[in-house]
């Protein structure tokens, strides 16, 4: 048997074996679902006005940053709040002169919850290359266990997922997904969707079905 964490190496991998499983990143649905309930805003966001969109993760080279520069300027009224470490110092620099950005840095796991209460919106605008394209960013079930609207970069391994993003190519494609999204956030049926597909990722889920696979192999 062999295991795969990304469509685009499934589809590859399946036509050189016969047996080849899906077991992409899963989610820990119950940490982020707590997003949804009556949480303590964060000290350090306490001065941040709304709309807020927001991005949790490694900030690294992957990040596309001409987009995210002509998106911010476009979009003067909306908060961009970066939660996470950082890696690439240049991204930060040719940001950090908006004054509505904010690089806020590493938080404690636990505490994430309690920031994405807090976005209206979440991003992930990754550069559009071919190591993303069998990249699966284990962000985008975080902010759906989280109940918000994620747009994203269109990504061959999270086409799964399509039915529940905002998929923009190029900064207008980016700011006219972000107001729609911004205008969609509340939606009680939108957020259920989130919800629902989020949980169809969890660990327990994900690991119940490798297990199973497993062990109906060596019962054969």
């Amino acid at each position: 048997m062999v295991l795969t964490t990304s469509l685009p190496l499934y589809d590859s991998r399946r036509r050189e074996h016969s047996n080849v499983l899906y077991t992409p990143n899963g989610v820990d649905t119950r940490l982020f679902r707590r997003a949804l309930e009556e949480l303590t805003v964060p000290c350090d966001m306490t001065d941040v006005c709304h709309p807020i969109v927001g991005y949790v993760g490694n900030v690294r080279w992957w990040l596309d940053c001409d987009l995210i520069e002509t998106v911010v300027d476009a979009m003067s009224d909306t908060e961009f709040v970066f939660i996470g470490p950082i890696s690439c110092q240049q991204v930060v620099d040719r940001l950090n002169t908006r004054t509505n950005v904010r690089f806020l840095g590493l938080k404690p796991r636990n505490s994430l919850p309690t920031y994405l209460r807090q976005f209206d919106v979440t991003l992930c605008p990754f550069r559009k290359d071919n190591y993303f394209q069998c990249a699966r960013p284990l962000k985008i079930l975080e902010y759906l266990s989280a109940g918000k609207p994620v747009v994203t970069t269109p990504l061959h391994a999270i086409s799964d997922l399509a039915d529940v993003l905002y998929l923009a190519s190029s900064p207008d494609e980016t700011i006219a997904a972000l107001k729609k999204a911004l205008s969609e956030a509340s939606d009680p049926e939108l957020i259920s969707r989130r919800l629902q597909r989020a949980a169809e990722n969890d660990w327990d889920v994900l690991t119940s079905k490798t297990a199973e696979a497993i062990l109906a192999l060596c019962r054969a």
